[in-house]
């Protein structure tokens, strides 16, 4: 890192080169905190994605920049290990030449859950169980690692591989949101801006910054109901209502949901006391799963997903992912279910047989023809 001022950011151009590994090819996006990028491993011929956090807050602090650059790496260090299907893979983090943190992660192809709803609108109580439980289950492994998101939100949520068999929902950011905590120092904003995005703010939060797993159920929970219904629960471009709604828990959940099968599980989640809520992800899934509305086969599929899996970290500390699912237009039946092939022994023992049996054939029918001879003898002589 540069040890003058940090510069405000600024667009990188493609072919930049980062770490001497990194190369920028393209845009994928830019916001108020981050600019993402698409990328290339050059080293490993990977496609990849990389965002550049925006530090321009801390170009006259210094002091500030190193608390919170020294916190970015421990919460990407800590993201980096959920390896989880339904969480984004970081495979790496840096700086840039500018000293700006940087993170490398898996480029997802898709979109985020806030365009499906507002292109293809709700998604269905069968979809969405399909889709949150397993994105549940990678909450409740970040939740037992000490990990609290604090900004989930349909727009945190990536649909890979969209409208597909193999579509799964993948949560972004983990670890970033998680700088915004702790001591007035590692803060990204400037004193006096609100942290994270009122319409999903839990009340203990607005009320005393308190950031537990009940936090992140729920912001679930008005995100689930959001996905079933298409209508976004607390909805007001004014902030300061958004957070009023929240502490009085003065908003309407869609009657849709409240009479569905997830209506008292979904209520649970939004209590506004966060110790009556669930305790975190992996709870939440659960309740979701007893209510036994999707059948065993897609249970089976969702408990049991083909996915990458990790095989080795390679020395240079990146780790490497071998995918074990089968080519599409694979045979896919398990061994059990195929019908073996003879084996040379098998084969030789039927070739025995039909040989045997043509020989037999063949001495019953020349034992015949001698007897007919014999006959016609005897015939002749008596004559």
């Amino acid at each position: 890192m540069h040890n003058d001022v940090v510069e405000e950011n600024s667009k990188l151009p493609v072919g930049t080169l980062l770490s001497g590994r990194y190369e920028i090819t393209g845009d994928l996006g830019e916001g108020g905190f981050a600019v993402v990028y698409r990328g290339r491993d050059v080293e490993i011929e990977r496609e990849i994605a990389i965002k550049v956090l925006n530090l321009s807050n801390f170009k006259q602090d210094l002091a500030a920049y190193e608390n919170v650059l020294a916190r970015f790496r421990r919460e990407a260090r800590t993201s980096a290990r959920i390896q989880h299907p339904n969480a984004v893979t970081i495979y790496d983090f840096g700086e840039t030449e500018q000293g700006s943190p940087c993170i490398v992660m898996e480029l997802l192809h898709g979109h985020d859950l806030e365009v499906e709803l507002a292109t293809a609108g709700a998604l269905g109580i069968e979809r969405a169980l399909k889709l949150f439980i397993p994105t549940l289950e990678a909450l409740g492994k970040a939740h037992t690692m000490g990990i609290v998101h604090k900004d989930l939100k349909p727009s945190n949520l990536f649909i890979a591989d969209a409208g597909t068999n193999q579509e799964r929902m993948v949560i972004l950011d983990f670890g970033v949101a998680r700088i915004n905590t702790g001591d007035d120092s590692a803060k990204l904003t400037t004193a006096g801006q609100v942290l994270g995005t009122p319409q999903y703010m839990a009340p203990e939060y607005i009320e005393s910054q308190l950031a537990t797993p009940a936090l992140d159920v729920y912001q679930m929970g008005l995100i689930i109901a959001e996905a079933i219904s298409g209508k976004t629960l607390v909805d007001e471009e004014n902030m300061v209502t958004c957070l009023i709604k929240h502490t009085t828990g003065n908003f309407e959940v869609p009657v849709e949901v409240v009479n569905s099968p997830l209506g008292p599980v979904i209520a649970t989640s939004l209590s506004k006391d966060h110790t009556e809520r669930f305790d975190d992800g992996q709870v939440f899934r659960q309740a979701l799963i007893d209510l036994n509305i999707l059948n065993t086969v897609t249970m089976e599929a969702i408990n049991h997903p083909p996915q990458a899996l990790v095989s080795n970290v390679n020395p240079n500390g990146h780790t490497e992912v071998v995918d074990w699912s089968p080519p599409s237009g694979q045979n896919t039946v398990p061994p059990q279910a195929q019908v073996p092939a003879p084996t040379q022994k098998g084969s030789w023992l039927m070739r025995l047989g039909i040989g045997a049996g043509v020989l037999t054939g063949v001495a019953v029918m020349v034992g015949l023809m001698m007897m007919m001879v014999f006959m016609l003898l005897i015939f002749a002589v008596a004559c």
